[in-house]
């Protein structure tokens, strides 16, 4: 294979690198010949670009042997052991550096009356060059990167040795080349058209970016938020019109599914289709809700038995105000599907279920080898005097600091170090004990924390899910993919909210720091008014109540408002091409509704959390008028913490 040229050879690794548009980097040019590649890169990734000028400062006398490297800033970075070492004569060695700073200098005068130096600190950079025989410039520009405080340095060539390869992978976190070639005598050799890059050609492609960034920022800035939501808003009636959206959010590994109610029919139905297209089409493992690890886990055994009537599963499993959660109308239909399909699973990510995951170890025990099974029962019993009622055990903690703490820690321990070859159990039947045991030892954690206030409860709960995610993930395998459903309070980027100064944080500005954000997309939900399945207390009977008309000023009376120019009742935002300066980074109110509800409060205003909208999610649908769900009756038990206290989310 040989390119046609370096816009072609851009162009096509524009495409490999469209996955890391999530994370938001510089793309950096190693000058000349990576300019028309990065330029391309840059592009597609909606990306800001800047060239790199580095230039290696070699050994006196030997020009291809680098013992550091300088750049605009003109601090030479030098290998001052090797340096002393063989002798060099330093004289010579600051003579060449004087020249290599006049060349940058030169070239910077050049360059930056066209297009201005891009911040590096805390950012992701992908460094480009129009191929990589030997390294050389590569290994001075990621040497100097490295004194610049980013945050992740990946290098992208079309074309590059095996051994260049190698040796720069070591020194970048991620390498991205479209071939590697043990036959790489030169990179011309793999160009039909290799002709020199002139720095007239440099200051063309720089002026044009400049050009085109300081229209979009003109633009950006000019628009109102009306303006900028009708832009962006692509209106749509059916969920098949999302499969174009669908197919970007499959780039990702996860993909989290809000909601701003626990009670909205339209956004469950929504979450189901749109799940349904990721496990059909784009090969999704399984859904994690924000459920009970126990009771979930009876659906998939459903799926795995292929099971066609779902609803009367699905009333017996959930007993847990607010049990309509999981019990609704709209979750057969998706078992149901999966079962059919032979697709996909179902599993619970919340930490509640002390005493139900005590029983299902408890069933489990005699699968064990005794002494793991004498541990078990020991910790078990512990727990008996407060009848599998949290809130005896939480209360106990007041007179008994130490509570049931060493027996769950050791009981977790014992199971933790079962291999299958001590056990009668499958791989998938230890998984779920194990897991059932790592339920008990933070949801032990949980209650007892939340004696005490403050945010700390709230923090191991959402750290419990992101690592129930993570062993899930990693339970699948390597090639696995994973679909999130739970409230936008959890899904939605803490960073982007007032959470960050309270200290609190959530499952997805979690996944996006363990993932990455190129990793992660977060689906954020939204309406205007309409009906939602809700209780007035915490045990009280569930109701349809009025979801009154948005507080004016909110993000939701500005999607109102648009909704009504596009007359279009639903509409979806991909926040991933709005500009930095756009009105979407604004902080305004977004309504999040909670099990426990009373409409008459929604005047004061304390449904709304503030929030930069473009920070908080990568798209966004908004549903103009929403419909309550509808529960299917279920027995549930009373007396219990609320567990998504204070705010029931």
């Amino acid at each position: 294979m040989k390119f046609e040229n370096r816009k072609q050879a851009g162009a096509l690794l524009a495409e490999k690198l469209a996955g890391y548009a999530s994370i938001n980097p510089v793309v950096l040019a190693l000058p000349r010949g990576g300019v028309p590649l990065a330029h391309e890169i840059a592009e597609k990734l909606k990306a800001p670009m800047d060239v790199c000028l580095v230039k290696k400062i070699p050994a006196p006398g030997h020009e291809e042997f680098a013992i550091g490297a300088v750049a605009e800033d003109e601090r030479p970075d030098l290998n001052e052991s090797f340096i002393r070492k063989h002798k060099l004569n330093r004289e010579k060695i600051a003579e060449i550096i004087t020249g290599r700073i006049s060349e940058i200098r030169t070239k910077a005068k050049m360059y930056r009356e066209k297009i201005h130096k891009v911040p590096l600190k805390g950012k992701a950079v992908i460094v480009v060059d129009d191929g990589l025989a030997t390294g050389a410039s590569m290994k001075a520009a990621l040497k100097w990167l490295r004194t610049q405080d980013v945050k992740k340095i990946i290098v992208a060539v079309p074309i590059a040795s095996t051994e260049g390869a190698e040796d720069i992978a070591e020194m970048c976190d991620e390498f991205v080349s479209l071939i590697t070639s043990d036959e790489m005598w030169a990179v011309g050799l793999w160009y039909e058209d290799f002709s020199q890059v002139t720095d007239a050609e440099v200051v063309h492609i720089l002026d044009q970016r400049k050009t085109k960034q300081d229209k979009k920022e003109t633009e950006g800035s000019t628009r109102t938020l009306e303006e900028e939501i009708q832009f962006h808003a692509q209106p749509f009636s059916q969920t098949s019109e999302l499969e174009e959206m669908v197919a970007e959010m499959a780039r990702h590994r996860v993909v989290m599914l809000g909601e701003a109610t626990h009670g909205t029919k339209d956004y469950y139905q929504l979450r189901r289709d749109i799940t349904k297209m990721l496990i059909r089409d784009h090969g999704f493992s399984f859904v994690a809700v924000e459920g009970d690890w126990p009771d979930c886990r009876k659906l998939t055994d459903l799926v795995e038995k292929g099971s066609t009537n779902a609803r009367e599963s699905v009333k017996r499993s959930f007993h847990r105000w607010p049990t309509w959660m999981w019990a609704n109308e709209e979750i057969p239909p998706l078992i149901e599907w999966m079962a059919k399909e032979k697709k996909g699973a179902f599993y619970g990510l919340d930490v509640y279920s002390l005493f139900e995951s005590l029983d299902a170890i408890k069933e489990m025990a005699p699968q064990f080898e005794p002494a793991v099974a004498k541990k078990l029962n020991e910790a078990y019993e512990c727990f008996l005097e407060f009848d599998e009622n949290e809130i005896k055990y939480a209360e106990s903690l007041l007179k008994i600091p130490a509570g049931c703490k060493q027996e769950v820690i050791s009981s977790l321990r014992e199971i933790l170090r079962v291999r299958l070859d001590q056990s009668k159990l499958s791989s998938d039947q230890l998984f779920d004990v194990q897991q059932n045991a790592r339920v008990i030892s933070n949801a032990e954690k949980y209650y007892r924390t939340m004696l005490h206030g403050g945010n700390d409860s709230w923090n191991i709960r959402d750290r419990h899910m992101l690592e129930t995610l993570e062993r899930l993930l990693y339970f699948y395998g390597p090639d696995s993919k994973a679909i999130v459903w739970a409230h936008n309070t959890h899904v939605g980027d803490y960073h982007a909210t007032d959470m960050l100064q309270d200290g609190s944080i959530n499952i997805g500005g979690l996944a996006r720091e363990a993932f990455g954000l190129e990793n992660v997309y977060l689906l954020g939900f939204g309406s205007y008014r309409g009906e939602v399945t809700a209780g007035a207390a915490w045990g009280a009977d569930v109701e349809t109540m009025p979801l009154p008309e948005a507080k004016a000023g909110s993000w939701e009376d500005y999607f109102h408002q648009a909704s009504g120019v596009l007359q279009s009742e639903k509409f979806f935002l991909n926040l991933r091409e709005v500009e930095k300066s756009s009105p979407f980074y604004k902080k305004l109110g977004h309504r999040a509704v909670g099990v426990v509800y009373n409409p008459r409060l929604e005047k004061f205003g304390s449904n709304y959390v503030p929030t930069k909208l473009a920070e908080r999610y990568d798209g966004f649908i908004f549903v103009d008028v929403t419909n309550a769900l509808q529960p299917i009756p279920s027995a549930f038990v009373t007396g219990e913490f609320p567990e998504t206290y204070p705010s029931g989310q």
